[in-house]
């Protein structure tokens, strides 16, 4: 088995993650608009984003990074 080490934010809003998993900032992305990750991408480019599978089939299919 894998295991990883996930803990919350330090508070509800953090800027620029939700997550800390292995010591790793992430931010979780859900919803119906590839805007949503490439905004966050356009503000913390280093922060990588953890998306719903709908939203990253969009994000597949947009072709970009």
């Amino acid at each position: 088995m894998l295991y990883h080490g996930v803990m919350l934010a330090e508070g509800a809003i953090t800027p620029g993650h939700d997550l800390i998993v292995d010591g790793v900032p992430v931010k979780l992305r859900c919803g119906t608009s590839c805007s949503l990750p490439q905004n966050h991408f356009a503000a913390y480019p280093d922060i990588p984003v953890i998306a719903d599978t709908a939203l990253a089939a969009q994000g597949r299919a947009s072709g970009k990074p």
